[in-house]
């Protein structure tokens, strides 16, 4: 239950959004809450969620707009089922395997929106690529909205962008 509680202290005023279509998945921190609590329930101590790849958007200044592109593994989760209720009082779908590519925004280290894409031909898993990620749609569309939020907010978009390939973390020892 830890993880619940340390993703609901970086949550603000947040949503999450499908980045295909801009229409919301989880309106509110309520939705998101029943939501990620029915799927730490029902998917267990099998749950694994891995960061492959990260691209971070540095705010220029304090308190600014940051964003974070996340190429992300979900290992054996279970979720309820779509369209019916957040709880899974109604069905949940079972364990499975999912690659997400997610888009966050965060202003004053809270997480504002979340974007989501699936990422089904499971690029972030691709251990080689790197240019070619930052040239897929999907990356592009997301630069695209990061540029369209950016300015919806009067913001800038962050120009410090660091890379992190977590593919290739080396083991010592």
């Amino acid at each position: 239950m830890l993880p619940l509680l340390l993703l609901l202290l970086l949550l603000g005023v947040c949503r999450v959004v499908d980045a295909n279509t801009k229409k919301p998945i989880l309106e509110d921190l309520r939705d998101i809450r029943t939501r990620y609590q029915t799927v730490f329930r029902e998917s267990g101590s099998d749950l694994e969620i891995k960061t492959l790849r990260r691209w971070y958007f540095e705010a220029d200044k304090e308190g600014a707009l940051e964003y974070c592109i996340d190429f992300e593994h979900h290992g054996h989760i279970v979720s309820p089922r779509p369209g019916l209720r957040l709880d899974g009082a109604l069905g949940v779908v079972g364990p499975r395997d999912v690659d997400l590519i997610t888009l966050y925004k965060s202003s004053n280290g809270k997480i504002d929106c979340m974007w989501l894409l699936p990422d089904k031909n499971r690029i972030g898993q691709d251990k080689e690529w790197r240019t070619d990620l930052e040239e897929s749609r999907a990356y592009q569309g997301l630069l695209e909205i990061i540029k369209e939020d950016a300015k919806k907010s009067k913001a800038a978009v962050p120009t410090k962008v660091h890379y992190y390939d977590y593919n290739k973390v080396q083991t010592i020892g």
